[in-house]
């Protein structure tokens, strides 16, 4: 069952702690959820900048395990593809559908 009223307190709560790609991303599903497409592209968008900051490499993180960050890198490159696809949705008024 999905609920986007309460999706969309969970995450303005969750994006007013921190301001994540991720929790953006959320609230933008959320707001799409509910018809609130105008917000769903702002609050992508705003995801997006963020996902494209650590592409970028702007507080690229490296472990000992991937020391030169690439495969972290990748990852964020896939997010980013997706949030990408995500805001083409919103723009057609679709919202978000998990296959």
């Amino acid at each position: 069952m999905r609920n986007g009223r309460e999706a969309m307190r969970w995450a303005q709560a969750a994006v007013q702690r921190k301001a994540s790609a991720t929790h953006l991303a959320t609230l933008a599903a959320a707001q799409a959820e509910v018809g609130d497409f105008s917000d769903a592209v702002k609050s992508i968008d705003q995801a997006i900048a963020l996902a494209k900051r650590e592409v970028d490499g702007v507080g690229l993180v490296t472990s000992g395990s991937d020391p030169s960050g690439l495969l972290r890198n990748a990852g964020r490159q896939d997010n980013l593809t997706k949030l990408l696809e995500r805001r083409q949705e919103y723009l057609d008024r679709k919202p978000t559908r998990a296959n």
